[in-house]
């Protein structure tokens, strides 16, 4: 997986994530032991991790974080670009079972939406720009009207209270990687059949990437339909997995590798992060991601 010159701008979340694995069976209604894992989190700085496998040349734009963040941003040879002065206290807090399975998460990120949105303007050209979807509507909005035209637009889904934002850019969008529940809002669809038949017939030029959990991944490509299948792991965490998942896609389609490719690599690599195994060294995690991509089924459908 040789590294090119691309440029990737991130912009989004970046925040520390509180995991908390549950150490036995829970009780509703009673104090539950668990084991804290903290890290740094947010979907853009997830994303921008893993880019590392493909560029030296790595910005992540996001509210301004503390000090000891931003070294380790610089450690991992990320680009840190503050959009604040201030620093805006945000976190994201998953509660996990002893299996690694999410029970649920609780995400204290309202700043994302509540700073001055006047402040975030700006044109580039010649780069890929990731956006992840926790900024406001018209920041999203200003980002990728005034920048497709020369630039490749990758967005990735975030939440399925969120996705609505971009409902009148798809258009504007190169590729887009999301959840079950994250399309069928995205298209007012009531099954996962109808929401792909729209986007077939109104968005051909759009590639998306449709996950869902260890199940089938769906994905749409110069409106050709595609599935891949997850090898069986045991899962340790799988927090975190779809912007892993999201990253590689993005990273492959980025230096132009097919899309059976893409989704192989991609679907290898959520499944890595849900088995514990992140990115520490690049050089070996390229070899196991190569060996484990090996597993993954891609099923080429018209």
């Amino acid at each position: 997986m040789q590294k090119y010159n691309t440029k990737f701008i991130c912009i989004g979340a970046i925040h520390v994530d509180y995991n908390m694995f549950l150490n036995q069976k829970y009780l509703i209604n009673r104090t539950n032991p668990v084991t804290l894992k903290k890290t740094i989190g947010g979907v853009a700085y997830n994303i921008s991790k893993y880019l590392r496998l493909y560029s030296n040349k790595i910005e992540l734009r996001s509210l301004q974080t503390h000090k000891k963040i931003i070294k380790i941003l610089k450690k991992k040879k990320i680009k840190f670009i503050p959009l604040t002065k201030k620093i805006y206290e945000r976190f994201y807090t998953s509660v996990l079972n002893y299996n690694g399975k999410m029970i649920f998460g609780l995400a204290n990120t309202s700043n994302y939406e509540n700073f001055d949105t006047s402040i975030i303007s700006f044109k580039t050209k010649n780069k890929v720009m990731i956006l992840d979807l926790n900024f406001p509507k018209k920041i999203i909005n200003n980002l990728i009207t005034n920048n497709y035209k020369k630039n490749l637009i990758m967005v990735c889904g975030t939440s399925h209270l969120k996705v609505n934002k971009i409902k009148y850019l798809l258009n504007k969008i190169d590729v887009l990687t999301l959840n079950y529940k994250e399309m069928l809002n995205l298209t007012n669809k009531n099954n996962i059949s109808s929401a792909i038949e729209m986007i077939r017939k109104k968005y051909n030029k759009l590639t998306i990437a449709i996950t869902n959990g260890s199940k089938k991944i769906i994905c749409i490509h110069k409106n050709i339909f595609y599935e891949a299948s997850c090898p069986k792991i045991k899962v340790k965490n799988e927090n975190g997995a779809g912007d892993t998942f999201s990253s590689i896609f993005f990273g492959e389609i980025s230096k132009n590798s097919s899309i059976e490719e893409a989704l192989r690599k991609a679907v290898a690599a959520g499944c890595l992060s849900s088995k514990g195994i992140s990115l520490n060294k690049i050089k070996n995690y390229k070899i196991i991601l190569n060996q484990f991509s090996k597993k993954v089924i891609v099923i080429k459908k018209m």
